[in-house]
């Protein structure tokens, strides 16, 4: 059940009917950016519960996996592609 894609259709309505308001379902750029965080802290949690590494960067900007029992494992740098 966890692997299931969901999707979510949304009529949007013509631009000439709408704003930047509606775009966002009524919600203020405050209310959308907590609600985004508090998203992104939910599914840190479920992936840490369930054993899942979470990819992070640290200060230097260098990406590294936290392991669920805390263990930080560095990711080799990638090569840009051209």
């Amino acid at each position: 059940m966890l692997n299931e894609k969901i999707s979510i259709v949304i009529k949007m309505e013509s631009r000439e009917e709408s704003n930047d308001y509606d775009l966002t379902f009524g919600l203020t750029d405050d209310e959308l950016t907590e609600r985004f965080v508090q998203a992104v802290r939910l599914a840190i949690e479920r992936d840490k519960i369930m054993g899942i590494p979470v990819t992070r960067v640290d200060a230097d900007g260098k990406i590294y996996l936290e392991h669920p029992d805390g263990r930080i494992e560095y990711l080799p740098p990638s090569e840009k592609h051209e």
